[in-house]
């Protein structure tokens, strides 16, 4: 929560006006409640905030000014992917949202808030087999490079993302082995996701 908190005053710092510098913060910070809980719950969310933070962060405003930059010819091609899904979910459109998120993760494996995104929007439509693409996808190509990705930082997320992604989807031998190596490799505990 409190990674969330600072995640939104920066946002909100940088994101407040039509000239908006950083639209993948408002991506990051407001497009995991649109595709778990829709515009509704963020409009709730804002009227709490209104009376808690100062000076206000807004959400919903602060992501429908990030969207305006989704065309924007200096963004990278998976920035506006990103950006193009966020103006879908603020629209109610997720299964639009979910198809960009899925052809993203064809083209950007690697992507893991692209994952866990379509992975929440699958999970959302109760679309199982978008969740088994999504993870299989993910999954074959951390299977690829073999033991060199246990190196890296963020590996066991990525474990427990594609785990969650197999449960979704009712593979769940997969799931629990995925989920039980996520766990036992990860020293930090951030693989708890696949709990």
């Amino acid at each position: 929560a409190i990674a969330w908190t600072d995640l939104l005053k920066h946002s909100a710092m940088w994101n407040t006006s039509q000239k908006s510098l950083a639209p993948m913060l408002a991506v990051v910070a407001v497009a995991p409640l649109l595709a778990q809980a829709g515009v509704g719950y963020i409009r709730h969310v804002d009227t709490l905030l209104a009376q808690t933070t100062q000076p206000s962060v807004q959400m919903l405003s602060m992501a429908k000014i990030a969207t305006t930059m989704k065309d924007h010819p200096h963004l990278a091609p998976r920035e506006k992917s990103h950006l193009q899904a966020l103006d879908c979910l603020l629209n109610n459109d997720h299964p639009r949202a979910l198809r960009i998120m899925l052809k993203l993760l064809q083209q950007c494996p690697g992507d893991v808030l692209a994952l866990s995104l379509a992975i929440d929007i699958a999970q959302t439509l109760g679309d199982k087999q978008a969740a088994i693409r999504a993870a299989g996808s993910v999954a074959s190509y951390w299977h690829e490079r073999g033991d060199l990705q246990r190196n890296i930082l963020g590996y066991t997320i990525v474990t427990a993302w594609v785990s969650l992604g197999f449960a979704v989807g009712g593979r769940f031998t997969e799931a629990e082995r995925l989920a039980g190596r996520a766990l036992r490799e990860d020293v930090s505990g951030a693989g708890g996701i696949s709990t």
